[in-house]
């Protein structure tokens, strides 16, 4: 039986929220605040005490990071299953 779009949904964020926590801390906190968070740029450089440009830049960072953790694990479960 196919899983509501809901669930799947909320499956996929903590999912992805788990992926996230294994980043640095410098990376996985501005990405967790922007994207989960809702907190703009300048909000997480104010709580962070950061310059702006530098929270953009952990941003990019922090999502390139996940973008190959997520092709590893999809890579990882192609081979087991």
């Amino acid at each position: 039986m196919e899983m509501p779009f809901i669930q799947y949904k909320e499956h996929i964020s903590k999912y992805i929220k788990g992926v996230v926590r294994e980043l640095s801390p410098d990376h996985a906190t501005p990405l967790m605040l922007y994207h989960f968070e809702d907190m703009s740029y300048e909000e997480i450089a104010d709580l962070m005490k950061t310059p702006v440009n530098t929270i953009k830049s952990r941003i990019f960072r922090g999502r390139e990071q996940l973008k190959i953790k997520l092709r590893q694990m999809s890579n990882l479960d192609n081979i087991l299953f």
